[in-house]
């Protein structure tokens, strides 16, 4: 998803000079931490802890909308430090740390959406996933110096398939995640 689709519509965007090169890479990165706290927000006021709530279509459709937008400015905050020669220790910290806390809305919001219920061990196996792949992507980059994503990366991939997880609980509604589905011996 990011090396043939994300990154050539980014680069694109930024050859078109619709981000102009005055805007601050460390402000995209906020604005992308800012999207997911909304939509965490909107689930947070609905459902508050209760893992189980059906949302509205509003609500759901508030997420799928902030988590596309949070994997636009996340992915283009780098490119925009790279082309106006703004990379910076901080910047990189920033990003992460925004990585860290989007982590924790992004659990929250999949797991109320999906309607994995209180008492559901899914709800410890989202936390690890979603922890344990975000912490070897940095301790990778922290050890290679520079992060390596490969032609199928977990970031990336990730958060596309949540985005259009919660597209697909926009249009068929997060009841579609309660279906069991019947095998066949």
């Amino acid at each position: 998803v990011y090396n043939y689709i994300v990154s050539p519509f980014l680069n694109k965007i930024l050859d078109l000079g619709l981000i102009p090169k005055w805007i601050a890479p460390n402000l995209l990165t906020v604005l992308s931490l800012i999207f997911n706290i909304i939509g965490f927000l909107f689930v947070i006021i609905e459902a508050g802890n209760d893992y189980s709530c059906k949302f509205s279509r509003l609500t759901t459709l508030v997420i799928t909308i902030t988590h596309y937008l949070y994997i636009f400015f996340d992915n283009l905050d780098g490119k925009q430090a790279r082309k106006t020669g703004t990379c910076s220790s901080f910047g990189m910290l920033l990003d992460h740390g925004c990585d860290v806390f989007t982590n924790i809305c992004v659990f929250f919001n999949v797991a109320h959406l999906c309607r994995l219920g209180n008492e559901s061990i899914f709800v410890e196996f989202l936390i690890i996933t979603l922890y344990l792949g975000f912490y070897t992507t940095i301790y990778e980059e922290y050890v290679l110096g520079e992060m390596h994503l490969g032609i199928i990366n977990g970031p990336d991939e990730g958060n596309f398939l949540i985005a259009t997880g919660s597209l697909v609980s926009f249009i068929l509604g997060n009841d579609f995640w309660k279906i069991r589905i019947k095998y066949l011996i």
